[in-house]
């Protein structure tokens, strides 16, 4: 590589016509720094902003225009700034390649464009800044591979070039850097095996190749080779075989992470003598084996992560011992056994704990109140038991609670949701689901209303509550999704919701709940998913809903509701499900259901729709799935239904349809269910396209139907072409036997 000089013999006035450059390429300043303070009136450049310039030889020696949300591109005479020693401009917005000629900054030492959209390959002229001792190039659109040419500069310390889209191998040449303490090449598109050379970096403190695709075993000897080693970061790859023990021989590590990988084998027992790790992060792999008892000496741990790893066994007791940890997460393992009764005496500075989706049993200690910086406590799907904890009322800023699919129960003494009554001095609570679990017969209290004022998610489905929805319900402002569904409430849906409420997702499906649905839900500006299925509503549709855009999901099936589909309805432009079947709706379709145009899921089955199928729902073409059975409606199919060409489901059966089906459904490739049985059709069934693979069961009871397909179980029809001879052939031999008798009689006189 040859390094091209612009202007050998320089000085400040050559420093200044430099950034005079730089600015006349910037397309945008929106502080107007630059524009402002870089004058060309000026004698020196040294007072301007983000310049400095060293007393010696009056000449630049820093220029750091960082986060000052500049666009544009460098120009080439920055390589006339050859004095120069530290360049950044990072947090920017400088676009397009790095001019080569910035190969004359002989003198640089620290180089960061980081947080930039810098692209094309990393120079490989970079190698020829032999003083350069920190380059980040991070947070770019880099891409290529990367130059072996950098691994020349003998006097690196710090290279970042992470969160690009580089490509190909780690070179071996990497290990050729032996000042190196710092290499970040996380979230790239790198492959191949681990990098040998990288053994041979002993002054190495950090090493982060996560996010990429690298593949194969670490080498087992790894810790031996870099004793200063305090990060290890290497999630997000394809790495297998076992984690190596040797990194416990790494006396000052600190973060252990592993995890989105394919490491099989036991966690080592020896990383219990890393003293000083603070970090051991290892989920999502094919591990063996249980936890290691060795993990509870380190007592310098803050987070401890082994999440769906395939680890059995019980948590060792001194894990709960550690009283620097934050974050406990053992989530979806195999886990059994009880949690020690003095589990939150020695966790201080616990913030989350995170043990859902185990076999854990028995109940909650109460000691786990003393945890009173706890965010956040997951305990869901286990087989924890007793009665839902209200000592966790002690948890003052607990954030979040998942108690669902365990075998809580309520407290035998009393007969409202107790835990709700202590949740009420949680004042920052965001998030709370019990669901699942068998609090048979227990009432929602009063109290549920002084829940947080920003409370976002109640869930308490399948967990057989009884008795009415209290109207204080409507005092939580903040309330985005509230799911009630399958318990036991009966009584009217109260009208607490409407006016300036959040609420995004209301489900109270699968319950007992009667009376007309209140006007006051269309109030809901924000309302996207509606689900009162499977109750007792009687009365009409509200007309008001076709006023309630926000509407995407409703799903209003196996009810009493009596009244027609008002056409309001279909002015609901985004709705994707619309399920209003198993009710005693009546009247005709709206000609208008054309409206509905982004619906892909409409079932109106089992009502009594009379009248014809309106053409106008051919213009659906969102539609995937449209049943109308077991209603009274008549007339033909609509020709138009062909063009709803994503259809995969069409359900008409038991209704009153006559003439054919039509032939043009033939081209519906996506269909996949057909079922016209129980009508009134006549004619040949389509035997082409999608219809091929259909059986009898999609067209019994119609004694009209013909076909060519023996599967079809109906007679053949009656050849076209001959029907036309029978017609024709009278009408010939008619006016040939007159004019036989004609020329007969004239022979005869």
């Amino acid at each position: 590589m040859v390094c091209l000089t612009i202007n050998a013999d320089t000085n400040i006035t050559t420093d200044k016509h430099s950034l005079l450059s730089l600015k006349s390429k910037i397309s945008f300043d929106p502080y107007n720094i630059l524009a402002n303070n870089w004058s060309a009136n000026s004698t020196s450049p040294c007072d301007w902003i983000g310049v400095t310039c060293s007393s010696r030889h009056n000449r630049v020696t820093t220029l750091d225009l960082s986060n000052m949300s500049l666009v544009g591109e460098l120009p080439p005479y920055l390589g006339n700034l050859s004095f120069l020693v530290s360049l950044n401009l990072s947090y920017n917005n400088f676009h397009n390649f790095f001019p080569r000629e910035l190969c004359q900054l002989r003198r640089l030492i620290y180089l960061s464009c980081s947080f930039n959209d810098f692209s094309g390959e990393i120079p490989s002229w970079l190698g020829l800044l032999p003083n350069l001792k920190y380059l980040h190039l991070g947070n770019n659109i880099f891409s290529g591979f990367l130059p072996t040419s950098l691994f020349n500069l003998s006097k690196l310390e710090v290279l970042h070039l992470g969160v690009n889209s580089l490509q190909g191998s780690i070179p071996k040449e990497i290990g050729s850097i032996p000042q190196l303490k710092f290499l970040n090449l996380s979230y790239n598109q790198l492959n191949g095996p681990f990098p040998l050379g990288i053994l041979n970096l002993s002054m190495l403190e950090t090493l982060s190749l996560s996010v990429n695709s690298l593949s194969g075993d670490l080498p087992l000897d790894l810790g031996n080779h870099l004793p200063n080693l305090l990060t290890f970061n290497m999630p997000s790859n394809k790495f297998s075989g076992e984690i190596p023990s040797s990194l416990s021989r790494c006396s000052q590590l600190q973060t252990i992470s592993l995890a989105y990988n394919n490491f099989s084998g036991n966690i080592p027992k020896e990383f219990g003598n890393i003293t000083k790790l603070e970090v051991l992060n290892l989920p999502q792999n094919q591990l063996i084996g249980s936890i290691p008892q060795e993990l509870g000496k380190l007592d310098m741990l803050e987070h401890l992560e082994i999440g769906n790893a395939n680890l059995r066994g019980s948590i060792p007791v001194g894990i709960f011992n550690i009283s620097s940890l934050q974050t406990i997460s053992l989530s979806g393992n195999e886990l059994m056994g009880t949690l020690p009764t003095t589990t939150g005496r020695a966790l201080p500075e616990l913030q989350e704990l995170y043990l859902e989706s185990n076999f854990l049993s028995g109940v909650i200690p109460d000691s786990i109140s003393n945890c009173s910086k706890l965010t956040l406590l997951c305990l869901s799907d286990n087989l924890f038991n007793g009665s839902l904890p209200t000592f966790l009322g002690n948890l003052r800023i607990l954030n979040r609670l998942h108690l669902f699919s365990n075998m809580f129960t309520n407290d035998a003494a009393s007969p409202e949701l107790s835990i709700i009554n202590s949740l009420v001095n949680c004042k920052y609570l965001i998030e709370v689901r019990l669901d699942d679990n068998p609090l048979h017969a227990a009432t929602l209290p009063a109290s549920i209303g002084n829940l947080s004022s920003s409370l976002q998610f109640l869930s308490i489905m399948d967990c057989g509550l009884k008795g009415t929805i209290p109207n204080q319900l409507g005092n939580l402002s903040g309330l985005i999704d509230l799911n009630l569904y399958g318990n036991e409430l009966s009584g009217f849906i109260p009208a607490m919701f409407g006016g300036e409420q959040k609420l995004q997702r209301l489900n109270l499906g699968n319950n007992k709940l009667g009376g007309p649905i209140p006007h006051s839900l269309c109030e809901l500006q924000s309302l996207g998913e509606l689900v009162l299925s499977n109750n007792q509503v009687s009365g009409s549709l509200p007309t008001c809903f076709g006023n309630s855009t926000s509407l995407r999901n409703v799903y209003l099936g196996s009810n009493h509701l009596s009244s027609g589909i008002s056409s309001s309805l279909c002015s609901l432009k985004d709705l994707l499900v619309l399920d209003l079947s198993s009710n005693f709706l009546d009247g005709s379709l709206p000609i208008e259901i054309n409206g509905l145009k982004a619906l892909y899921f409409l079932d109106l089955s089992n009502n009594q729709i009379l009248g014809n199928i309106p053409i106008t729902i051919g213009q659906l073409q969102n539609l995937q799935t449209l049943s109308l059975c077991q209603n009274r409606l008549e007339g033909n199919i609509p020709e138009k239904i062909s063009q709803i060409v994503s259809l995969e489901f069409l359900e008409l059966s038991f209704n009153k349809l006559s003439g054919s089906i039509p032939m043009s459904l033939e081209g519906l490739a996506y269909l996949k269910y057909f079922n016209v049985s129980f009508n009134q059709l006549s004619g040949e069934i389509p035997s082409r396209g999608c219809f091929k693979n259909l059986t009898s069961a999609s067209f019994m009871s119609n004694e009209g139907l013909c076909g060519i397909i023996p599967s079809f179980h109906v007679p053949p029809c009656h050849s076209t072409h001959h029907s036309k001879i029978h017609k024709v052939l009278p009408l010939i031999l008619a006016p040939l036997g007159a004019a036989l008798i004609i020329t007969f009689g004239n022979m005869w006189l």
